[in-house]
Parts: structure tokens; sequence; C-alpha cells
């Protein structure tokens, strides 16, 4: 917690995050994050412009890659008012930047466009999100506060699920009406409808009856807290992987 109290009227931000630097640069290898093959994208939204950056370890559909440093990654968790904004330099001009969940909390246009873009490549995205749909009613500020972050970071992934099933019921007729044409769809429609790709989701969610378990909401970072909302995501994710994997393995018998 910040100590000038007697400053308060002009405080932007709660806690001094500091320390997590030096706590990301000590436990993270980020030269074998960098090199990893596997794509690495966080979002920060830019404070002063509105608009929400992407870092990535390699390029991503529009997004060019950056060499992500632990200042990435502390402004992609900067949730004002408890934390402040971070600084990153972008050519000669600072940017300071927030939290990217506050306009987009989970990406997935970004996750899609780091898929292989060949059509006999099966592309399956599993979805952790921490926000239920339904919760019981609240009845205390603290429940309120959580409740409006449910809703609040919850829903614009629901919004992209339901874009990205829409896009795979369009690629489908599409690749239907080809089937018709004697010769095919002509050159530069293929191409341009090979750009788009099929995309299976599953989503991980919390239950209602879980909503408010934990009596501090979404404030809970002790170890135990940390460990208990891990295996219960673990749990969560098993089982729906095996719902959604028998129910294959069924429709193929």
């Amino acid at each position: 917690m910040r100590p000038d109290v007697l400053l308060m009227p002009r405080w932007t931000y709660l806690y001094d995050t500091a320390p997590l630097l030096r706590t990301l640069a000590g436990r993270v290898d980020f030269g074998a994050l960098n090199a990893s093959a596997t794509t690495f994208v966080i979002t920060a939204v830019d404070v002063e412009s509105g608009e929400l950056t992407r870092f990535a370890n390699r390029d991503v559909g529009k997004t060019k890659a950056t060499v992500i440093a632990p200042n990435h990654v502390l402004a992609s968790g900067r949730l004002p008012p408890q934390f402040p904004c971070t600084g990153i330099r972008n050519d000669t001009t600072v940017h300071h930047y927030w939290d990217g969940g506050i306009v987009d909390n989970t990406p997935l246009g970004d996750v899609i466009d780091a898929f292989d873009g060949g059509r006999d490549v099966r592309r399956l995205i599993v979805i952790m999100n921490l926000f239920p749909a339904a919760a019981k009613l609240p009845t205390t500020f603290a429940e309120v506060n959580d409740r409006v972050d449910q809703l609040r970071f919850g829903n614009r992934l629901r919004q992209d699920k339901s874009t990205a099933e829409q896009f795979n019921a369009l690629i489908a007729i599409v690749d239907a009406l080809a089937q018709r044409l004697p010769h095919g769809l002509p050159a530069e429609y293929a191409d341009a409808v090979n750009k788009f790709k099929l995309v299976e989701t599953v989503e991980i969610a919390l239950t209602a009856d879980m909503a408010f378990n934990d009596p501090y909401g979404f404030r809970d970072f002790s170890r135990d807290g940390v460990e208990q909302h891990r295996k219960a995501g673990r749990d969560l994710t098993l089982k729906a992987l095996r719902s959604r994997f028998a129910s294959a393995a069924a429709a193929l018998h």
C-alpha cells in the first residue's frame, strides 16, 4: 500500500507494484519465452488513446513481434484504480497502459490469428472463463462489486465465441456452395475464403454456486486461495474435455 497518505487527494492508484517487476525478472525466463515456438500474446489498453495494444513474441495477424519483457507483463495486469499504469517506450514516445481486460478480457481473435491457416488443420481453443454468466442475487456491497466484475469481464468472451461460431457457419455455407460450382470458386474468392479458419471452442466456466464461495471474491491472492482456484479450474477443464471428446468418439461410432 502506498505510504504517502497525506497526498491521497492526488493519488491515481493504491498499490506500489515495483516489487513485482523484480519477481517477474527473477522467476520467468524471458529468453526462453521469446524463443518459444508457442505463441504468447498479452494485451494492454493505452490510457490516453483508448486503443487495445497486443504484445506478442512472434508475428500474429497484424501484430508484429515484440521482445517480451517484465514491463509488458506488468502492463497487461495493471487493473485501475488499484494499480498504476505502466509506461512503455515505442520508438521515441512513451505510452502508458492499463490492463487490456478493461477493453477485451479474452481476445479470441488473437488466438485464432495464431493458428495455422491450412484447411486440414484441426483447431481447438480451450478457454478458462473466470466469470460465471449466472450467479445468485448479491446481498452485500462486496458481492455487488464482484457481480459487476463478472458481467463486465465475462460478457465480451461470450460475444467473441458467438462471432467465431457465426464465422464457422458462414465458412460451411461457402464451402457447400463452392462444391456446386462446376469449377469451384474463382481463385481470388478462394484465396479470401481460405484466410478464414474453422475453430472449435471449449469454454471452461465457473458455475453459479461457486460465484461467492470465496469471501474475498476475486481479491484472494493468498497461496491457499490460488491453489484452490487452480485445482477447481483444472477439475472443471478435465471434466469438460472428457465430455467433449467422449461425444466426438461416440459420433465416430
